[in-house]
């Protein structure tokens, strides 16, 4: 029998072009998605999510930062 393959949360929908857009990586510079759930939703009892969470993409380059 095969593994269930994980699904992914239905909020990446929205969150994946924005990843895309990003190009690729440079070096020194990393992409970290923030997912802000609401206090009750079901991923808090380590189930799928049952929210519609608020996603923010921060992109670091450290580089140019302090």
């Amino acid at each position: 029998m095969q593994p269930k393959q994980p699904i992914a949360p239905k909020y990446l929908t929205g969150v994946l072009p924005d990843l895309m857009n990003c190009g690729r990586p440079q070096p020194g510079a990393v992409a970290h998605l923030e997912v802000y759930h609401d206090d009750d939703c079901r991923i808090w009892k380590g189930r799928a999510c049952s929210c519609e969470p608020d996603t923010r993409l921060v992109l670091i380059d450290s580089k140019n930062s302090q």
